[in-house]
């Protein structure tokens, strides 16, 4: 009696690795399972079921003939699809404020619905689900405010697997805490001046105001616990504020 196996798969797709059902009729202990050219990995369920396990020798993609073969006679044969493993290549932003989050942009390849965007956040690992309409190459979703401050690497993970991993990473930036300014006084324009603080990496813009008028140095530079900053040219005399806005938010405080 030949075998027959009737469609579909369960499940009629997936990735190297996953365990596969065929149902259908006439199996015996002698049956195994043609994964294409490959021969797979055959458990004898029953007459008129086998299992068997999607070889490492199966293709990246695409579709792919299954059938069983026993005593020489081989069935009909049935489509599987091979999943392809996503693949992360950038986020955007790569920076976002901790307290608030915000949405990001995963580009890369392989994306598929039902699928997630994961962040080991703390307290709380982020696990984003990829919903309909899905753009195989460009996924978004928003990351909540109240994480740990940070920077996590970004995977996708559908029915094909986990793409990419140390190729991607986001940070979660606490706001700046700005506490002094050196020299405290007799600033003029085109003088530097230190700007000390804490959580000032990914500088945004440093402004200057001093009455009416607010003028941004774009010359400025941070290195973490302090910005190096010039008084920009044309802000006039007298007491004002210098504020200093990062990707985690802002911080104003005096000068004279």
């Amino acid at each position: 009696m030949a075998p027959v196996i009737t469609p579909p798969l369960v499940p009629a797709q997936g990735k190297t690795g996953d365990t596969v059902t065929v149902n259908g009729s006439g199996f015996t202990t002698a049956a195994t399972v043609n994964f294409g050219s490959v021969l797979a990995s055959t458990t004898f369920v029953s007459s008129t079921q086998l299992t068997f396990v999607v070889p490492s020798g199966a293709p990246c993609s695409g579709t792919v003939q299954v059938s069983v073969t026993q005593t020489g006679v081989k069935s009909n044969p049935v489509s599987f699809v091979i999943l392809p493993a996503p693949s992360v290549t950038s986020v955007t932003p790569a920076c976002l404020p901790a307290a608030t989050g915000g949405s990001v942009t995963v580009t890369g390849s392989g994306f598929a619905s039902g699928g997630t965007i994961n962040l080991p956040t703390t307290p709380t690992p982020t696990a984003l689900t990829i919903t309909p309409p899905v753009n195989n190459n460009a996924v978004s979703g928003t990351i909540p405010g109240g994480r740990d401050p940070g920077t996590y690497q970004v995977t996708v993970t559908t029915p094909g697997g986990t793409g990419t991993p140390n190729v991607a990473f986001v940070t979660l930036q606490a706001a700046p805490a700005l506490t002094s300014v050196v020299p405290p006084t007799g600033d003029l324009p085109g003088d530097q001046v230190t700007i000390y603080g804490s959580d000032l990496d990914n500088l945004v813009s440093v402004t200057y105001t001093v009455g009416a008028t607010t003028l941004t140095d774009t010359t400025a530079t941070a290195f973490g616990t302090y910005v190096l900053s010039t008084v920009p040219t044309g802000l006039p005399a007298g007491a004002g504020t210098i504020t200093v806005t990062t990707c985690g938010g802002s911080d104003t405080i005096a000068f004279n």
